[in-house]
């Protein structure tokens, strides 16, 4: 698994560690944007946040962010 990187984060406003998903998240995540393939996404790792965006693209790819719910690790 790759390391926590600091990207610029939509919703928090400032540059946070994001990190790559989990096998749980990234199931969670199919489901929640019917997508199969969710390999370029990253997490804020700001634990109020945890808003979900692609390595290379900061802005939102939702009417809402999506964030990852809490428990799902």
């Amino acid at each position: 698994m790759s390391q926590p990187q600091p990207l610029s984060c939509w919703t928090c406003g400032t540059t946070e560690p994001h990190r790559p998903l989990s096998e749980a998240q990234k199931a969670w995540l199919r489901g929640a944007i019917g997508e199969d393939y969710v390999e370029h996404y990253w997490m804020c790792a700001k634990p109020s946040c945890r808003n979900v965006r692609t390595f290379m693209t900061e802005r939102r790819f939702r009417q809402k962010p999506v964030r990852i719910p809490r428990g799902i690790d």
